[in-house]
């Protein structure tokens, strides 16, 4: 199982990029939300905050 995520300040292709190599290369059971890439300036936001515990809750519910 697997997920991808992290925050940026400039193209944010990082995530998705590690995120694709996770599931396609290694064939990992990747999160059904796909990557998550959050601008550093919306991270400390309740958006942003709100985004990282769905995404949280997704990996979690891998492990049921």
């Amino acid at each position: 199982m697997g997920g991808a995520f992290g925050p940026y300040t400039h193209s944010g292709e990082s995530a998705p990029m590690l995120f694709d190599t996770m599931n396609y290369v290694f064939k990992m059971d990747m999160v059904d939300l796909g990557a998550l890439s959050i601008k550093d300036a919306v991270l400390t936001t309740d958006d942003g905050l709100k985004a990282c515990q769905e995404y949280g809750k997704a990996v979690g519910e891998k492990f049921k």
